[in-house]
């Protein structure tokens, strides 16, 4: 079952129904019938399916009477399936907690589904614009504010040349462009492929230009001519894979352009440190750049200074204190491991590391394993040789704050001085909490 939750909608399955159906007139224009037969053929495999089956009508039932088009036919199925109780039944045979809710999602939309429909919706087609720029149409926009640290920048101009189209989020089509930068104003002696190219910072070098599309021309841009065959336009990557095959970086607005095509100028012509050109800093006069950098440091210095001032956590533990958690069946993550056969898990403090972004805490790291028996003694891990024939030795930073108090259930079994001595398959993962260890356990099996 492809689902993430108890929601009618919370379900891969049910998302597609309800994002098709909307599709059907806002995309493709059709009508209630054209519609509810493309659902029946585009769903044919599912449909009729044990899991997915019941899934489909009731989503289906659900969209349609909040468009106020539901129909007889898939009403009747819907409450069908809801009254049969498959789909409950699944999720209490995973968690009774879950199937109790799911029941309770069901049950109102019975309610819904008997009670009378809304007014009938009409949904217009979505209007799809598309910009009226030809291949291989250049315009030109001049580079208007002032750069006074660098000097050294000859760049006076952008050149934006057409090679392709691309379609935006909002599904409008808005043209790609390669950017050169131009050291004067363009005239035709000019050989553009000499030019420098501007790329954004992971080096692709296409650009798609959103408010194009269905506008007048923005003022910031002056039309210079058509190149003629873009095929001739020489690339930076020199692959021979198609424009629509490319990544593309998103400008929303032209205004925009200038301020990431001479951000890229500065850091990959003039090898500018880009922490040096962030936000303002890149229009500063040098004076003004120090002064702001003093302004940091001392902010940095306050920062630290309050952060080390506050309360912190020191971890009571010593290394070698061991741990037994038994595995909860109601908690997140704990289907997988149940399932296999492991009801708990051991953990050994490791050592500590200081969080030294946000506070001066000290938390534990744990070495942690999953295992198929309950210990009460050291002796017994030991004996069992369990971090070495149990499943899953890692290493884990677990913060456990005000906020993340340490389990009752975790139990002390005593000291192991040396546990490298136990344990020769130990892995190293991510920080975590008390309360993820489960599910990143799971996510390991």
């Amino acid at each position: 079952m492809a689902a993430w939750g108890t929601g009618l909608y919370q379900d891969d399955v049910a998302e597609d129904v309800k994002e098709d159906y909307y599709n059907c007139f806002r995309e493709d224009g059709l009508d209630n019938k054209a519609a509810y037969e493309r659902m029946l053929s585009r769903y044919s495999e599912i449909k009729d399916d044990m899991e997915d089956g019941p899934i489909f009508w009731m989503a289906l039932s659900d969209v349609m009477w909040d468009l106020g088009k539901l129909n007889e036919e898939v009403k009747e199925r819907a409450l069908y399936h809801i009254d049969a109780g498959n789909d409950v039944a699944r999720w209490e045979a995973e968690n009774k907690e879950k199937g109790a809710k799911r029941r309770q999602v069901l049950e109102k939309l019975r309610e819904k589904l008997e009670s009378p429909m809304p007014k009938e919706k009409k949904l217009r087609k979505k209007r799809i614009l598309k910009n009226k720029w030809q291949l291989g149409d250049m315009y030109t926009m001049p580079i208007e504010k002032s750069y006074p640290r660098f000097p050294e920048m000859k760049a006076k101009y952008l050149l934006l040349i057409k090679v392709g189209d691309r379609k935006d989020l909002t599904d409008n089509i808005q043209p790609v462009v390669y950017i050169k930068y131009l050291e004067e104003e363009y005239h035709e002696g000019i050989d553009i492929n000499e030019l420098k190219f501007s790329s954004c910072y992971d080096h692709s070098f296409c650009f798609i230009i959103g408010g194009i599309a269905g506008r007048p021309k923005p003022k910031e841009l002056t039309y210079v001519g058509n190149y003629g065959d873009i095929s001739q336009l020489k690339r930076p990557d020199e692959q021979e894979i198609c424009v629509e095959q490319l990544t593309v970086n998103s400008i929303q607005y032209v205004k925009s352009l200038e301020r990431v095509c001479v951000g890229v100028y500065l850091i990959y012509t003039l090898s500018v440190d880009g922490h040096a050109i962030a936000g303002n800093q890149i229009y500063m006069t040098e004076q003004e750049y120090q002064e702001e950098c003093i302004r940091h440091q001392e902010y940095e210095k306050k920062r630290q200074a309050e952060r080390k001032a506050r309360e912190y956590y020191r971890c009571p533990w010593e290394d070698g204190d061991t741990f037994y958690l038994p595995i909860r069946e109601d908690a997140e993550g704990s289907r997988l491991l149940i399932e296999n056969g492991y009801i708990g898990i051991v953990m050994v403090k490791v050592g500590t590391y200081e969080d030294e972004t946000w506070t001066t805490n000290l938390w534990p790291v744990m070495l942690t394993c999953c295992v198929k028996k309950e210990y009460n003694s050291i002796e017994d891990i030991i004996g069992d040789d369990a971090f070495n024939q149990c499943f899953l030795p890692l290493e884990f930073r677990v913060d456990h704050g005000r906020d993340q108090c340490v389990p009752k259930e975790l139990r002390e079994l005593g000291n192991i001085p040396d546990i490298s001595v136990h344990c020769k398959r130990m892995r190293k993962i991510l920080g975590t909490s008390w309360r993820r260890l489960e599910e990143q356990m799971e996510r390991g099996l």
